[in-house]
């Protein structure tokens, strides 16, 4: 299974997606996408940042770059959410939001354009 066509990673569809189906069902690429939900959420609610997980105990599955993708959407998440008037773009580097995020939002910062 595949769900690349019907929800471009990372987004909410996609990781929906991922959970309609057992982890026995998903394509490699679907599997590193799981696993890159699962290290962003661990970052953003638990503030862990080790590169392997309980689900994952020795880093095989852990990919930076979609790591990061799925944690930028989590934080992107906390903005629209608290402020969805905002408007900003997001760029890594260092994430601050408006003002009122600042103090939320620790690694990453806000380009205006």
């Amino acid at each position: 299974m595949d769900t690349t066509p019907e929800a471009p990673f990372p987004s909410e569809a996609n990781r929906q997606a991922l959970r309609r189906h057992s982890y026995s069902e998903l394509s490699e690429r679907d599997k590193w996408r799981h696993h890159a939900y699962d290290y962003a959420f661990r970052r953003r609610f638990l503030k862990d940042f080790e590169r392997s997980s309980p689900i994952d105990p020795f880093g095989d599955w852990f990919n930076e770059g979609y790591v990061e993708a799925a944690e930028r959407m989590e934080w992107r998440k906390v903005c629209e959410t608290k402020f969805p008037t905002c408007g900003h773009r997001w760029r890594k580097t260092g994430f601050v939001c408006c003002s009122a995020c600042k103090s939320t939002i620790p690694d990453y910062r806000m380009v205006l354009e």
